[in-house]
């Protein structure tokens, strides 16, 4: 270490000081533990782990791949790449966040129409149907 980085580093741990300066010396460790560990919980908050069970089961529910989209942009890159490796689909490290999100959209919007289509027969009523309920 340079002679002029233990300088800079002095004059931190003054301004420091200079703010501590009618406190102990324990007063000033145990305010700025306080502050460190506050710090850490506010970031502990903001950082969002999720359950990818939870996610895959909440995708497969939605109707319509707008929905999905709009869902998968609350979570960042690294999640959503856990994500599509978890739902067994085939995603590169380096395509985007929003590469990631469509092939996650598509396969499940699709997955979606597929259900709906195999079903429409059942769900479709007649005009003579309709009017004898």
């Amino acid at each position: 270490m340079k002679i002029k980085q233990i300088i800079l580093l002095a004059e931190k741990i003054l301004e420091i000081l200079k703010l501590y300066e009618n406190s102990t010396f324990k007063e000033m460790l145990d305010d700025i533990h306080g502050r460190l560990l506050d710090k850490n919980e506010k970031i502990g908050k903001e950082t969002r782990h999720f359950e990818m069970d939870e996610v895959l089961y909440a995708i497969s529910n939605m109707s319509s791949r707008d929905e999905i989209i709009t869902y998968l942009n609350a979570y960042n890159k690294t999640d959503l790449t856990t994500l599509s490796k978890f739902a067994n689909l085939k995603v590169r490290k380096e395509e985007t966040k929003g590469t990631i999100i469509d092939t996650i959209a598509n396969h499940y919007s699709f997955i979606a129409l597929h259900d709906k289509m195999a079903n429409r027969n059942k769900e479709t009523v007649t005009a003579a149907q309709a009017v004898q309920k």
